[in-house]
């Protein structure tokens, strides 16, 4: 899989220089390239507990393991103090900001949704929850002649 963040030498210049290579080869051999550039908002916020569970749980993590990283995730308290008062709220949802296991669970739960995409036979990649999917392909011969025009 494409996927650039977290990871130890693969930094944003090597996302971009896949991308833009990607591009130019679709370029060379006359095809057409369309990407679609996604930021999930939110992404560590609203990633599922169950999600990221069943993430670890499918790459094989001990079951123990597995079962902390679900508590961990499941009942958690958040205090915080506003204009002089203590406010304690349980998180439902998300990875905390932060947390030094929270790129891993989510380049796990996101891993998953990589491979979704590859099987619709387009290039994909990510850099933490950012995603490029790009189609590549030759135009018709109709289109070709329109693009002609242009």
């Amino acid at each position: 899989m494409h996927q650039y963040a977290y990871q130890v030498g693969k930094l944003t210049h090597l996302a971009l220089n896949n991308l833009v290579t990607s591009i130019s080869n679709a370029l060379k051999q006359k095809e057409v390239a369309v990407a679609a550039l996604l930021d999930i908002e939110g992404a560590f916020n609203n990633a599922l507990p169950r999600s990221l569970f069943k993430s670890t749980a499918a790459r094989g993590v001990n079951p123990f393991i597995c079962n902390w990283i679900k508590a961990m995730l499941s009942d958690r308290r958040i205090t915080t103090t506003l204009q002089g008062e203590r406010v304690h709220f349980r998180a439902a949802r998300g990875c905390p900001q932060g947390g030094v296991l929270s790129p891993l669970l989510w380049s796990l739960l996101v891993d998953e949704l990589l491979a979704i995409i590859r099987l619709w036979e387009v290039e994909v990649q990510a850099y933490a929850d950012d995603l490029v999917i790009l189609l590549r392909g030759k135009m018709r011969k109709q289109s070709q002649q329109y693009y002609k025009k242009c």
